[in-house]
């Protein structure tokens, strides 16, 4: 399945790619906070059983990582970490970038009633961050 819609009216290309055990998301962007905020809706599809109610809550999430892979990891477990919490899946995402590599969002969802599935933990197994010419590319790999 492909989509293309981060929620906050960027765009970034997000697909389930093939993995033997555990799940993908192959995702690309033009900038890299697009991919930031399109790898955060790749998760939300792979958790959500369907609709999702609308976005209701706010929450705030800070990480700051060495590089932009342990980022996007980082980025990614706070999410699951809220969804771990209390059922929350961000639906929408506002994500600002500085140097560090540091990022700084604003995220809109809700609490699912129900799951597709239950993602365990963003993972670095063939993690990637690359950029060619105006796009930016990632693969992520979860443990479900």
């Amino acid at each position: 399945m492909t989509w293309g819609e981060t929620g906050d009216g960027r765009t970034a290309t997000v697909r389930e790619a093939d993995h033997t055990a555990d799940v993908a998301i192959e995702v690309s962007a033009r900038s890299l906070a697009d991919l930031f905020a399109g790898a955060a809706r790749g998760l939300a599809w792979l958790m959500a059983a369907g609709v999702l109610p609308a976005s209701e809550e706010e929450r705030r999430i800070e990480v700051e990582e060495a590089d932009y892979e342990s980022l996007l990891v980082a980025w990614l477990n706070a999410l699951i970490g809220l969804n771990d919490d209390d059922g929350f899946i961000a639906t929408r995402t506002k994500v600002t970038l500085e140097a560090g590599p540091r990022l700084m969002a604003t995220v809109r969802g809700a609490r699912a009633a129900e799951q597709k599935r239950h993602v365990k933990a963003a993972t670095f197994h063939l993690l990637e961050v690359t950029r060619s010419g105006a796009v930016w590319s990632a693969r992520v790999v979860f443990d479900v």
